[in-house]
C-alpha cells in the first residue's frame, strides 16, 4: 500500500508505549505524518493529521463495554528493509521536516516492500509495526511487541491484555474526533484512571518489567525506528528468534 502525506506522531502515554508502567514525560515535539489518506481513512477535517478545533474532551465509556478482539503482531520479516530505507522512511514521511513530496517520493516501487513491511498488516488478522489512525496519526505496536517477546500471541497473553488497556482509552476518547491532538492525547491520558478503564490497566501490569523495556520508546524517532527495524531489518525481540520470516538479507 503505497501512502501519500506525512504522519504525526501520537504523544499520549498510549502511543508512548506507557499507558501501563509509572507516568513519565513524552516526546512533545512528535508529529504526524503529512496531509494525506492513511489505511484507516482519509484525513478528517482535511487537517494534515492535527486534529479539529474543539480544545477539550473526557472519555466517555458505553456501560458494559468490552475490548475488541485481540489481533496478534504480524511475524517479523528479516530483511524486508535495510537500516537506510528505515532512515529513509522516518525522515521523508515522519520527520518535522517531512512533506507530502518527499514521502511520495521515497515511498516508490523500489521501497515499496518496506514500506509495505512498516504499514500493512500481515495475512489474516495481525497488526503492523507501525500503526495509522484516520487522522494520520502514527503509534507503535507496544502490545505486540509485549506479545513476541514473550513469544505468547494468544489472546491470554501480556500482549492481549496491553492492548485491551489500550482500546479502553481509545474507545474512551473516540468522540474526540474534531479535537485538537493535544486535546484528544489529554484526553487518553486520562481515560486510564477511569473506573471503566482501571480494571484492564490493572491486568496490562503485566507489561512492567524490564524485560519489555525495549518497547517503552519515549523519543518519537527512537519509537519510529526501533519497531521499523524489529519488524522489518531483524528481529531480536524474541530469545531464540522464533517467528521470523525470510526475506531479503538486510544490508
Amino acid at each position: 500500500m503505497m501512502l501519500s502525506g506525512r504522519w504525526i506522531a501520537r504523544t499520549s502515554l498510549l502511543a508512548l508505549g506507557l499507558a501501563h508502567v509509572a507516568c513519565g514525560g513524552s516526546d512533545n515535539t512528535d508529529r504526524t505524518l503529512a496531509a494525506g489518506g492513511g489505511p484507516a481513512g482519509t484525513l478528517l477535517n482535511g487537517s494534515g493529521g492535527t486534529g479539529g478545533s474543539s480544545t477539550s474532551c473526557s472519555p466517555q465509556l458505553a456501560d458494559g463495554w468490552m475490548p475488541p478482539a485481540w489481533l496478534p503482531p504480524k511475524m517479523p520479516v528479516s530483511g524486508a528493509c535495510t537500516l537506510q530505507q528505515v532512515d529513509g522512511e522516518y525522515a521523508a514521511c515522519v520527520d518535522p521536516a517531512a512533506t507530502e513530496t518527499t514521502c511520495a517520493a521515497f515511498q516508490v516501487q523500489a521501497n515499496s516492500a518496506c514500506v509495505s513491511c512498516i504499514l500493512n498488516a500481515g495475512p489474516g488478522a495481525s497488526r503492523a509495526p507501525i500503526l495509522l489512525d484516520s487522522n494520520n496519526r502514527w503509534s507503535a505496536n507496544v502490545s505486540g511487541c509485549v506479545a513476541l517477546i514473550d513469544g505468547d500471541l494468544s489472546d491470554q497473553g501480556c500482549g492481549a491484555k496491553t492492548k485491551a488497556s489500550e482500546d479502553c482509552a481509545i474507545d474512551s476518547c473516540a468522540g474526540c474526533w474534531n479535537a485538537t491532538l493535544e486535546a484528544s492525547n489529554a484526553c487518553e491520558n486520562a481515560a486510564f484512571d477511569s473506573v471503566a478503564c482501571v480494571p484492564f490497566r490493572l491486568a496490562a501490569a503485566c507489561g512492567n518489567p524490564t524485560k519489555y523495556a525495549r518497547c517503552y520508546q519515549s523519543v518519537a524517532e527512537d519509537r519510529f525506528k526501533f519497531y521499523a527495524q524489529q519488524f522489518c531489518v531483524q528481529n531480536t525481540l524474541s530469545s531464540s528468534g522464533a517467528g521470523n520470516e525470510a526475506g531479503a538479507p538486510a544490508q
